[in-house]
């Protein structure tokens, strides 16, 4: 269980603290999952995957691959989320390198692809990223830190 508390004012929403085991409602829930379903998969077949060694290796490679595709668009996601913010701050040359990489992710989620095509997207995305954040000087939510800095009688990005 996580516990968070939050200051939600003037639009602004700020995290105080946060306690808890965080770790709860990932791979604790995904092992659940998998145990459950190598529970049915014995009960029907009478086989027992969970002591099978090829078994428990497809688990992991399953699991590499999951989250693989999960960062890969978390990234897309994220890059596509700057893009936005920016608008026409982002050079025209750019932002078509950067959708063009997103439908590329977006792509290769869908098809499921092997993670030597995963990977070289996700550093691709991620590097896009890294630069448009430099950028613009705009933070991650502008309208929330433009709010907090009138609050507090300072510049934007100085909080």
């Amino acid at each position: 269980m996580d516990v968070s508390i939050l200051d939600v004012g003037d639009g602004v929403v700020e995290v105080r603290a946060t306690a808890g085991d965080t770790h709860l409602g990932g791979d604790d829930f995904d092992r659940r999952l998998v145990d459950h379903l190598a529970e049915d998969f014995s009960r029907d077949s009478g086989i027992e995957l969970r002591k099978d060694p090829q078994a428990r290796a497809d688990d992991a490679r399953l699991r590499e691959a999951v989250d693989a595709r999960n960062g890969l668009d978390s990234v897309a996601y994220q890059v596509q989320r700057r893009l936005a913010e920016l608008g026409e701050q982002v050079a025209v040359h750019d932002k078509a390198r950067a959708e063009m990489l997103i439908a590329d992710a977006r792509q290769a989620v869908k098809d499921e692809a092997p993670l030597d095509r995963l990977r070289p997207l996700t550093a691709d995305l991620q590097q896009i990223l890294h630069g448009l954040a430099a950028s613009g000087g705009v933070g991650w939510l502008p309208e929330p830190e433009q709010r907090r800095s009138r609050r507090q009688g300072t510049p934007a990005g100085t909080t």
